[in-house]
C-alpha cells in the first residue's frame, strides 16, 4: 500500500502525553501518512504539540463536543482514500496501518478493518481469509 493513500484521524481530550506518544509512533518521515488531530477542547497544552509535529494537521475545538462529533470533523478533513480512526492513547506503527489498508485494497468484500490493539506487538490480527 502506498502510505500517501491513508489518513489517520485522532481525537484527543486532555491527554497530551498519550497524544505525543501516539504521534511519535505515526509521524516518521517515511510513513507518509496524513495525520489529523481533533483536539476536543483540551486544556492541558495539547494545542502546543503543533510546534513539535509540524506535519500534523490540528483542529482545536473550543469545547468538548463529544467523540463522535470530533471524529466527523476529522473525517471531513481527511484527504486520502482510507481513513483510520483512533483515540489519543493508541500506539500503532505505520507498517501496521499500511497492513490494514492492504486488506481493504486486496479484498473487495471487506469494507472496514480494525487492528487488535491489546498486545504490545502493535500489529494487526492476521486476515482470517488468508
Amino acid at each position: 500500500m502506498e502510505p500517501n493513500k491513508i489518513s489517520v484521524v485522532i481525537v484527543s481530550f486532555n491527554r497530551v502525553d498519550q497524544l505525543r506518544r501516539s504521534l511519535k509512533a505515526l509521524t516518521a518521515p517515511e510513513a507518509g501518512l496524513q495525520v489529523i488531530v481533533v483536539d476536543n477542547g483540551s486544556r492541558d497544552g495539547a494545542a502546543n504539540l503543533s510546534d513539535e509535529f509540524p506535519d500534523v494537521r490540528f483542529s482545536k475545538l473550543p469545547r468538548n463536543f463529544g467523540f463522535t462529533r470530533a471524529l466527523n470533523i476529522g473525517i471531513r478533513a481527511a484527504e486520502r482514500d482510507y481513513i483510520l480512526l483512533l483515540h489519543d492513547d493508541v500506539l500503532i506503527e505505520p507498517a501496521a496501518v499500511n497492513a490494514l489498508a492492504d486488506v481493504l485494497e486486496e479484498r473487495q468484500d471487506v469494507a472496514a478493518v480494525c487492528p487488535n490493539l491489546n498486545s504490545p506487538q502493535i500489529r494487526p490480527l492476521p486476515d482470517p481469509g488468508h
